[in-house]
């Protein structure tokens, strides 16, 4: 299950993988994904697919973009939302740390 899914060229993860990560019932982190989504007015049915299960039956699901991902995984505990938070701040250290450098390159390029 721990596939990196691309929608239109954006990472995702499915409900399916947010119920596996939490430890909860599938049908209870879809519930929770529309009721979230609907306090944060984000429209769920944008993100809706379909999986086969163990039946063979087509059931739905979502594929959420990293941050609405962020959004639903952090409601479950204090753990999830430190992580989250923690990922967010090593993010952003790297993109300052980036556009650190590329200020230092542009400055000695014109020092020459």
């Amino acid at each position: 299950m721990n596939q990196l899914l691309m929608i239109d060229k954006a990472p995702t993860m499915s409900s399916l993988e947010i119920a596996e990560l939490t430890g909860k019932r599938h049908d209870h982190v879809l519930a929770d994904i529309r009721k979230i989504f609907d306090g944060a007015g984000i429209s769920a049915p944008d993100f809706l697919g379909v999986y086969k299960n163990q039946q063979g039956r087509g059931t739905p699901c979502f594929y959420l973009p990293r941050n609405s991902a962020h959004l639903v995984v952090s409601g479950y505990s204090v753990k999830y939302r430190l992580l989250n938070f923690q990922q967010s701040e090593r993010i952003n250290k790297t993109r300052t740390s980036w556009n650190r450098r590329k200020q230092i390159c542009w400055h000695l390029q014109r020092q020459r």
